[in-house]
């Protein structure tokens, strides 16, 4: 199997991001995948977000798990366009 490939052929990667709110007044980092997924966005590159979540035991997690987490950083990045 050759090591290298022809133009025609799509390469595939996968990154995967951490973020911990160390320092921060709140837990939520919101704000700061927002900040990757513009980041993201003007690279050019094509990119799929999947935010997990671990488990919170500082407040009660509010309705909407994963999703509602989703549509919060959407709200952020909406914000961008107005």
């Amino acid at each position: 199997m050759s090591s290298t490939t022809t133009a025609t052929e799509e390469l595939y990667a996968v990154a995967d991001f951490c973020l911990i709110p160390m320092g921060l007044e709140t837990p939520s980092v919101g704000p700061q995948i927002a900040e990757c997924q513009r980041v993201l966005e003007k690279s050019g590159l094509e990119y799929h977000t999947d935010i997990r979540i671990g488990t919170r035991v500082d407040k009660r997690i509010e309705q909407g798990g994963n999703a509602g987490k989703v549509s919060r950083v959407e709200d952020i990045l909406a914000k961008d366009t107005k």
